[in-house]
């Protein structure tokens, strides 16, 4: 509580106590209006209360009691569930209107996230995506699938076969060519994360079309978290990325922050080409 600032709200200075949220300053008017009641229990919240603040999906802070704020957090928007809200869908948790927006387990609602997503591959890239509508899994056979010991970042996959060939006048010379592939999705997704994840795992298919097989962890990971950040924008969801973006994961994370500078200096075409450095196929 500090006194005599502007209030970041109304712009007024007020001899009274403040309230510093994120590094601004709103007067008791304006908190009161702005954050009036727990968004779990609907307690009446005052400054002077032991109050938690979580942002919520699209960067607006929402407030929870002392109480609320320990309740188990959803798996979806990462806000304390609010009382009664508690649903379990596999290994997971979600409050109620995440959970009512998760996707099932049918080829009419898988086709409804993947379609988008395969339109989006073409307009903006012209690539035709080469996986069948995508498989959904539980966490446990996407790990089986990965070959990992259990799933921590992953919550889709990118599998592909290829198939050695050979004549009798260049067996010294062996062609590999692609066979098929499958995309595989976790299972207990919203709609909005499942688009994400696919338009992810699409980007694998991308860059395995330009570069078969490629091998740079880094480089092709942060591929598919530009496709996937690309996608977000074009579906005005911008505000998805800054998870993208702010990732600390020394793949995922500085994979996508790598990739997003050099397009950014260079743009799409420069990519490709520090991506064909990066090739050793």
């Amino acid at each position: 509580m500090t006194n005599n600032i502007v209030c970041t709200n109304c712009g007024i200075s007020h001899p009274a106590s403040y309230v510093v949220l994120d590094g601004k300053c709103l007067c008791d008017k304006c908190w009161h209006k702005l954050f009036p009641y727990c968004k779990s229990c609907g307690m009446r919240l005052t400054p002077d209360m032991n109050i938690a603040y979580f942002k919520n999906k699209v960067g607006v802070w929402i407030p929870f009691c002392s109480k609320c704020r320990q309740n188990p957090a959803c798996s979806s928007c990462g806000l304390p569930i609010p009382i009664g809200h508690k649903k379990i869908s596999g290994d997971n948790i979600f409050c109620s209107e995440c959970f009512s927006s998760l996707l099932q387990d049918s080829p009419t609602q898988i086709s409804e996230v993947w379609l988008p997503v395969c339109k989006f591959m073409k307009d903006k890239f012209n690539f035709q995506v080469r996986s069948p509508l995508p498989i959904l899994v539980a966490k446990n056979q996407l790990a089986e699938l990965s070959g990992a010991a259990n799933v921590t970042h992953e919550a889709g996959l990118y599998k592909y076969t290829y198939t050695i060939q050979s004549n009798i006048f260049s067996l010294w010379k062996a062609q590999k060519k692609f066979s098929r592939c499958q995309i595989y999705l976790l299972n207990g997704l919203t709609t909005e994360h499942s688009e994400e994840v696919l338009a992810h795992e699409a980007g694998h298919d991308l860059l395995d079309s330009i570069f078969p097989m490629f091998s740079e962890k880094l480089y092709s990971e942060g591929f598919a978290q530009y496709i996937a950040a690309e996608y977000n924008l074009f579906r005005n969801r911008s505000s998805r990325n800054e998870a993208i973006f702010s990732n600390q994961d020394p793949i995922y994370g500085d994979g996508a922050r790598l990739v997003r500078d050099i397009v950014t200096k260079t743009g799409f075409c420069g990519l490709i080409n520090a991506l064909k450095d990066q090739h050793h196929g």
